[in-house]
């Protein structure tokens, strides 16, 4: 199960980050939410990740850089830190819209060039997709607005 969640967190900063979303209500931008994103920042700066802290307004979308998310994804800290997530972060990927916006953002890269399979038991599987590379980058730009549930932003 920790590799489950590992995944998922780490897809969704990844996924969150496409929109570049620093919406209000995007979850991290109160003071409480903003205080809960530091001590994650300082959870996983223990745990071996060199992160800065979130600036207020900042969420899990907008304040770490690709590369950082990328280490997240490969490393135990985030298993380590997620209890210092805001409530509600992880919720919101158990969601039905969540749910259905990763389910329409693999359809949608697909119909862009990259073969990104469909969640599986409502989990994202990036497989051996290259998120680095220039096809997963521009496929992303044009598929990002399928992830307005992930981000908080959907309508």
């Amino acid at each position: 199960m920790g590799r489950v969640l590992v995944v998922t967190v780490a897809a969704a900063l990844s996924l969150t980050a496409c929109g570049g979303s620093d919406d209000k209500a995007g979850g991290g931008s109160t003071p409480s939410g903003n205080d809960q994103f530091v001590a994650f920042a300082q959870c996983l700066r223990q745990h071996g990740m060199d992160v800065p802290d979130p600036k207020p307004g900042q969420n899990l979308g907008n304040w770490m850089s690709e590369a950082d998310r990328t280490k997240l994804r490969d490393t135990k800290a985030l298993t380590q830190c997620q209890d210092k997530l805001p409530a509600g972060v992880l919720d919101r990927l158990k969601s039905p819209e969540a749910q259905d916006a990763l389910l329409k953002f693999a359809r949608c890269m697909r119909a862009n060039g990259v073969d990104l399979p469909d969640p599986k038991n409502g989990q994202p599987d990036f497989g051996s997709v290259d998120r680095d590379s220039p096809r997963f980058k521009a496929a992303a730009d044009k598929c990002k607005s399928t992830l307005d549930a992930l981000r908080g932003g959907g309508r």
